[in-house]
């Protein structure tokens, strides 16, 4: 309770799925098509089952069937995802999307996107520009950090893809990006890998193979689903329960603890990162302090 979580993806179906509706959503936007509803009005393309289960992740409540992981919190969904293609404009948006949620005095923000390879004629990213504070998305993150907001996001599935690495906006210095593990905390094999020579990443991993979350083609469903898209808003949600505990938390204050706290935290690696988040041991380590 207390805290607000903005989360930007590419629309959210969440005043008719069972498990959102009673979510307590202050305020959305849609930056793709310019107007008011994060959700698909007539003539716009399909693009909410990404985003509602990610935002259910979070949000969802649906008492004796399905919790999600901070359901008290108070939430700003933001559309920021165009799935008709990949283009530049859409890290043009992702900052926008930012700076509004920013404006919002939103506490942490979820973005389960990534932006590596572009349709043509776009230009691509490359790896030389992996260094957490060249593209636009991931100077966004940098700049939000300063003013006050906890970024997170997903590492990104390409783990076993000829481009495997995190991309922006989740290689951003100030980034809390999440890699995705099973049940048993074994890296999945799709999970992006990161680097270590500027700046460890991913920072932690969290559950991401089949999480549960509200499936958008039914709005009475709970289905499954994998990749760092869910873990991250699991992430999302730790750090929104330590910060409940401890508002005066900095966004760099609650991305170390949560890093210091996980289960690789004394053997970080380019696959887990400082490893599987554990908000019990983060809250404990604040208590001793």
């Amino acid at each position: 309770e207390g805290v607000l979580i903005g989360v930007m993806d590419a629309g959210f179906d969440w005043r008719n799925h069972a498990a959102l509706r009673n979510a307590n959503v202050i305020g959305e936007y849609d930056f793709v098509y310019g107007d008011s509803t994060t959700y698909d009005l007539p003539g716009e393309t399909n693009s909410e089952g990404h985003g509602t289960i990610v935002a259910s992740t979070i949000a969802g409540y649906l008492p004796g069937k399905f919790i999600g992981g901070a359901p008290r919190a108070t939430f700003l969904f933001a559309r920021t995802e165009d799935i008709r293609r990949e283009r530049n404009i859409e890290e043009d948006h992702y900052v926008a999307g930012l700076e509004w949620l920013e404006s919002q005095g939103v506490d942490i923000t979820n973005a389960s996107l990534g932006y590596t390879t572009f349709d043509p004629p776009e230009q691509n990213h490359t790896y030389a520009e992996l260094d957490g504070k060249t593209a636009l998305a991931s100077r966004g993150i940098n700049k939000a950090a300063t003013l006050g907001v906890l970024c997170v996001n997903a590492a990104g599935n390409d783990g076993v893809k000829s481009w495997r690495y995190v991309g922006v906006p989740a290689e951003a210095d100030s980034a809390l990006a999440v890699a995705a593990v099973d049940s048993v905390g074994k890296i999945a094999n799709f999970s992006s890998r990161g680097f270590s020579g500027r700046g460890l990443k991913p920072d932690v991993a969290a559950m991401g193979v089949k999480v549960y979350g509200a499936d958008a083609s039914d709005t009475a469903r709970i289905t499954s689903a994998q990749g760092t898209s869910l873990a991250s808003p699991l992430a999302t949600a730790a750090a929104a329960l330590i910060l409940s505990a401890r508002p005066d938390l900095k966004p760099w204050e609650l991305r170390q603890l949560l890093a210091s706290t996980a289960d690789h935290a004394t053997n970080p690696d380019t696959a887990y990162g400082y490893g599987l988040i554990n908000v019990e041991r983060a809250l404990l380590k604040l208590s001793q302090q």
